[in-house]
């Protein structure tokens, strides 16, 4: 998992995840990318993780460390599967109430 903690794109989730979901279809090989929320819901930090064409690694440590290194009151974990029909995996969390107990994940 990346050790460097990136600019997140956009605004608030939704921003971000129009951003990086678009990013991510378009890429080849797996990712997982792991964006950062503040208090306002407003992305603070994110990092990826650059897979091979069929697996990607996961560290939870890392970014549970990056959490509370950027004090992150919300997570969001976005994974593509390339090979299949660009498939994007989401997963929020956050505590309520925020965009991250009500957004829908599918």
């Amino acid at each position: 998992m990346s050790k460097v903690i990136l600019g997140a794109p956009g605004n608030d989730l939704k921003s971000f995840l129009n951003h990086i979901s678009f990013d991510l279809k378009k890429r080849r090989i797996e990712y997982f990318v792991v964006g950062f929320f503040n208090a306002n819901d407003q992305p603070i930090g994110m990092i990826e993780t650059k897979g091979r064409s069929s697996w990607v690694e996961c560290n939870s440590n890392k970014i549970i460390d990056t959490a509370r290194k950027l004090k992150a009151t919300g997570v969001c974990l976005l994974h593509n599967h390339p090979c299949k029909s660009g498939d994007i995996i989401l997963i929020i969390a956050g505590p309520p109430p925020s965009p991250f107990s009500s957004f829908p994940c599918t």
